[in-house]
C-alpha cells in the first residue's frame, strides 16, 4: 500500500483488507512456488458504514452522509454476506449430512449460487427504482427512518 500514500485513498478501512486478502493468500502460494507475485490495486471509492451501537449506523458515499435504522440494516446485510464466505455449508460437500467430516468443496459454487440469487433480487429492485419518478423517490427518502415501511420502500 506504500504506492498510494500520496493519494487520497486508500483510507484505513476494512474493505481494503477484505479485498486484499485473496491477493495475500495467492501471493503466499506464488512466493512458495517460485511464481511471480500478483499486484493488488485498491479500489478508489467505497461505501463507508459505521455502526453506532444503538441499532443505527452512519454511512457516506459520493460525499453524501446518511444515518438511520435502514443504514444499520444495509451494513448488517453486507456483513452477513461476507461472513457467509466462511459458512461451513458453502465450504463442505454434503455438510448437512456429514458436517465437516466430508470433502471440502473445490470451488465457491455453493456460495456463488447464493450470491446469484441475491443479485437477481437486487437487479429487480434496481430496475424498479429506475422507473420511479422524482416525486416517488422523494417520498421514499423523506420517510421517517424509524418507519418500518421505510426499508420496504427503500
Amino acid at each position: 500500500m506504500e504506492d498510494y500514500v500520496d493519494l487520497p485513498y486508500p483510507s484505513k478501512a476494512g474493505v481494503y483488507a477484505v479485498r486484499g486478502g485473496p491477493f495475500i493468500a495467492q501471493n503466499l502460494v506464488n512466493y512458495l512456488s517460485g511464481k511471480p507475485l500478483e499486484k493488488y490495486v485498491p479500489q478508489t471509492a467505497f461505501i463507508a458504514l459505521m455502526m453506532t451501537g444503538d441499532r443505527s449506523c452512519i454511512g457516506s458515499r459520493f460525499g453524501m452522509t446518511f444515518v438511520g435504522d435502514w443504514v444499520w440494516e444495509l451494513k448488517d446485510h453486507i456483513d452477513y454476506g461476507f461472513m457467509d464466505l466462511f459458512n461451513p455449508a458453502y465450504l463442505f460437500e454434503d455438510y448437512k449430512e456429514h458436517g465437516t467430516f466430508t470433502k471440502p468443496v473445490e470451488n465457491f459454487q455453493l456460495y456463488e449460487d447464493n450470491v446469484a440469487k441475491n443479485k437477481e433480487v437486487a437487479d429487480r429492485l434496481a430496475a424498479e427504482a429506475k422507473l420511479m419518478t422524482s416525486e416517488e423517490a422523494g417520498a421514499v427518502l423523506s420517510s421517517p427512518e424509524a418507519d418500518k415501511e421505510f426499508l420496504l420502500k427503500w
